[in-house]
C-alpha cells in the first residue's frame, strides 16, 4: 500500500503539473506565490504578502514535485496549462490523437482521476493511492485498456508514465514512425565517432591529415582493436556496420564533407558545435540556460564614436557587455578605450 500524500494547507489541492493556470495562488518553498506567466516548461511566480522574495522562474516539474507544493485557490474544475498546443503542431493528426489518448490514461493513473473531473473529487477506488500501489494501478489500467480492445501491458503503462513525468506531452510521442533513414547509411555510429576522434587527435598533435586512405586505415585498425571482442561474436550485419567496405568508407567521408585537403578544418568546425542548419553552415544553435545566473555571455565590440579620455585626448572606445542568457537581461556593461593590439594592457 502506498504512503499517504504529503500534508498541505487546509483547503489546498495537492495536484500535478497539468493543473496549473494563470492567476493560481500556490504554496512553494515556505511561501505563497501567484502564477503570472508560462513560457514553455518554465513557470513565472510572484511572491504574495509582505516579503522580500524576488520574482521566481522555475521549471514546472521541479515546482509541482516539491513536497510543499499546493494550489490554494483551485475552484474545482481541472484546467490545462496554456500555450501547450505548439508542442504537437508538427505531428500528424493521427499521432496527435494518440498522444492525447495516452495523456488521459497517464493522468488517471498518476493523478488518480481523469481530466475535467473536479480536483477535489475522490479518486476512483481502482486508482486510489491509499488503496493501491503504483504498480497495482499500472496493472489495473493495462487490464482496462486490453479489455477495451487496446492490448497494453503494465510495463508499457509504467514506461509512458515515467516518460510523461520526465518530458511531459513530448514524452508520450511514439517516435518509431518518425525515424528517418540515417544520413550515413548502415555504418555504425561508433565508426563515425572514431573518424572525428582520430582527426581531432591529429589536429591536437599537429600532425598532417595525410590521404583519405590513410585515415580509413587508421579507423579500421582502431575498430578492430577497440571492438575485438564484439566482432568475434558479431553477426554479419553488425560486423558489416563496424567494418564496412573500402567503397563505403569513401562514401561516408564524402557525406561528412571530409577530403584530404580539408579534413582538419571540417573536424575543427564540427568541434565548435552543430550548425543551425545545413543551409547556413557557419551559424550555430542558440545557447540555452534554465535558471537566471546559470550562464552569462560576455562580448566586446567597438563603438563608432569618439570620446574625450581622462587625459583630455580624443580616443576610440569599445563596449563590453554581459547578458544573462535565461532572462535575456543586461547584468553589466563597461566602456573603455579601444585596444588595437594584443598585450596593450588595460584601458584607461
Amino acid at each position: 500500500m502506498s504512503a499517504p500524500h504529503d500534508e498541505v494547507p487546509d483547503g489546498a489541492v495537492r495536484d500535478g503539473a497539468d493543473t496549473l493556470a494563470l492567476g493560481d495562488t500556490i504554496t512553494f518553498s515556505g511561501a505563497r506565490w501567484v502564477v503570472t506567466a508560462f513560457h514553455g516548461p518554465r513557470v513565472f511566480l510572484t511572491a504574495l504578502g509582505e516579503t522580500t522574495a524576488e520574482p521566481l522562474i522555475i521549471l514546472q516539474p521541479v515546482l509541482t514535485s516539491s513536497k510543499d507544493f499546493a494550489v490554494l485557490n483551485r475552484a474545482a474544475p481541472r484546467t490545462v496549462v496554456t500555450h501547450r498546443g505548439h508542442e504537437l503542431k508538427a505531428l500528424p493528426p493521427a499521432l496527435r490523437r494518440e498522444v492525447t489518448r495516452w495523456e488521459r490514461t497517464v493522468k488517471e493513473v498518476l493523478h488518480q482521476q481523469a481530466p475535467n473531473v473536479p480536483a477535489t473529487a475522490r479518486p476512483k477506488p481502482a486508482f486510489d493511492p491509499e488503496l493501491h500501489t503504483l504498480k497495482q494501478r499500472y496493472r489495473t489500467k493495462a487490464d482496462q485498456l486490453t479489455e477495451a480492445g487496446w492490448p497494453t501491458s503494465p510495463a508499457t503503462i509504467e514506461r509512458k508514465c515515467l516518460a510523461w513525468r520526465k518530458e511531459g506531452l513530448l514524452g508520450l510521442i511514439d517516435r518509431r514512425g518518425q525515424r528517418s533513414a540515417s544520413a550515413h547509411g548502415r555504418v555504425d555510429q561508433r565508426v563515425i565517432d572514431l573518424v572525428w576522434e582520430i582527426l581531432d587527435g591529429e589536429r591536437d598533435q599537429g600532425l598532417s591529415p595525410g590521404t583519405s586512405s590513410r585515415l580509413i586505415g587508421r579507423v579500421q585498425q582502431t575498430v578492430r582493436a577497440r571492438y575485438a571482442r564484439e566482432l568475434a561474436d558479431a553477426d554479419a550485419a553488425t560486423a558489416a556496420a563496424l567494418l564496412p567496405s573500402q567503397a563505403t568508407y569513401y562514401r561516408l567521408l564524402q557525406r561528412l564533407g571530409i577530403t584530404a585537403h580539408n579534413a582538419h578544418v571540417v573536424a575543427a568546425r564540427r568541434a565548435a558545435g552543430p550548425p543551425l542548419s545545413t543551409l547556413r553552415p557557419g551559424s550555430r544553435r542558440a545557447t540555452a540556460a534554465r535558471w537566471p545566473g546559470e550562464l552569462v555571455q560576455i562580448d566586446t565590440t567597438g563603438l563608432d564614436v569618439l570620446v574625450i579620455g581622462d587625459d583630455g585626448q580624443i580616443i576610440s572606445v569599445e563596449l563590453t557587455i554581459a547578458i544573462d542568457v535565461a532572462t535575456r537581461s543586461i547584468v553589466g556593461a563597461l566602456i573603455v578605450p579601444k585596444r588595437f593590439r594584443r598585450g596593450a594592457g588595460a584601458g584607461r
